[in-house]
């Protein structure tokens, strides 16, 4: 209908209780463009429970979580892959809301294998001058992502001189900065190594033997167990 026939004005007047009979009586899934989907989602006379309720029988993809108004939708989408997978909608969802890399945004990141593109001076013009490290940290202690995942993201943000410090990294996240070069060798991190991951030491020597030759040298580093 046309916005100012009498139907169009009807639902307008009355739009929760058009989709609440709308809920009650779908059966399937819900396929309306995104332009409809965000009235609804964003129409302040639409309570919370429709909202819920029609996201979880919702098929159609939004294209920028930030066109969606109330936050705390956010999660619902993300947890019914509603949301298009973009790095701009990840780092939305980490810096925008509280809830940083919870469940919903790691099992959305999981459930996904295109490829991203992080833009590190978007980012801290974005979201501010540490923004690319906070990202890149949460990222880097969370044993929660795929390990494709994991690495596919640190592959594509770039940070200088990243100082290791996080204890309780998984075997085979470990390998990944390692082979990365996130984990680069100096006297701190072959002391931290030697001290949180032993078991991947010799590998950590080995993608790094000349700068690790140069710290042995002085004596007080050198260990004869290597």
């Amino acid at each position: 209908s046309r916005p100012q026939e009498p139907l169009a004005i009807y639902v307008k007047e009355n739009i929760n209780d058009y989709i609440t009979v709308i809920l009650e009586n779908c059966s399937d899934i819900i396929e309306d463009n995104e332009f409809a989907v965000l009235e609804i989602l964003n129409n302040s006379d639409v309570n919370y429970e429709n909202k819920e309720e029609y996201i979880e029988l919702l098929g159609t993809k939004i294209q920028n979580i930030q066109n969606v108004d109330d936050r705390d939708l956010w999660r619902l989408l993300l947890r019914n892959n509603l949301i298009r997978y973009s790095a701009a909608n990840i780092l939305s969802y980490f810096f925008e809301t509280e809830n940083g890399l919870d469940t919903y945004l790691i099992q959305f990141i999981n459930k996904n294998d295109e490829d991203l593109d992080f833009d590190t001076e978007m980012i801290e013009n974005q979201y501010g001058e540490s923004a690319v490290l906070t990202f890149f940290n949460a990222i880097v202690k969370c044993n929660e992502l795929y390990n494709e995942r994991y690495e596919h993201i640190l592959q594509r943000i770039h940070i200088d001189n990243y100082k290791f410090t996080h204890t309780g990294i998984q075997n085979e996240k470990v390998l990944i900065l390692i082979e990365l070069g996130i984990i680069q060798m100096s006297t701190t991190e072959l002391l931290f190594m030697r001290k949180n991951y032993k078991e991947h030491l010799m590998y950590f020597i080995t993608k790094n033997i000349t700068e690790y030759i140069e710290i042995v040298k002085d004596s007080k580093y050198f260990s004869i167990d290597e």
